[in-house]
């Protein structure tokens, strides 16, 4: 079975088939794990873009839906990866140096330069590929 977030807005702005979503922030925002694809605006709401087969205009009420997979797939890139990174640099720099009194900062710097490198790496790749977008499945019109 595909997991699906789904999550209701207004249409804000419309523009190359997709929109600019209006979430009115909720209680349940803040445990939600699809939050990294949404901006916060303010206090209060979030602002998505979706992709847009409707046709929808400004002002309309939709609902749309994300994949899960493509939410755990970019917390997994955002978080999980970079750890790892950071881990393996503090045990190589503190493991791999030796008679060292600085042992502790020569590998917290390791732990950071390769996290520094992979966000870098992550960056430019990241802009050749497609990015996560959800899509409207309803629309109510105004």
């Amino acid at each position: 079975m595909k997991e699906e977030f789904i999550e209701e807005g207004i249409v804000k702005r419309t523009f190359d088939n997709s929109a600019e979503i209006i979430i009115s922030n909720k209680e349940e925002c803040k445990e939600c794990s699809a939050k990294i694809i949404c901006k916060p605006i303010d206090n209060s709401d979030n602002l998505i873009v979706v992709k847009d087969p409707f046709g929808v205009e400004k002002g309309d009420i939709v609902r749309f839906s994300i994949n899960g997979a493509n939410v755990l797939l970019a917390t997994f890139k955002l978080y999980l990866i970079p750890l790892i990174l950071f881990i393996i640099g503090l045990l190589l720099g503190y493991y791999g140096i030796e008679n060292n009194n600085n042992r502790e900062l020569i590998s917290f710097v390791c732990g950071t330069f390769l996290t520094v490198i992979y966000f870098i790496i992550y960056a430019l790749l990241n802009k050749k590929s497609k990015p996560i977008t959800p899509t409207i499945i309803s629309v109510k019109k105004i």
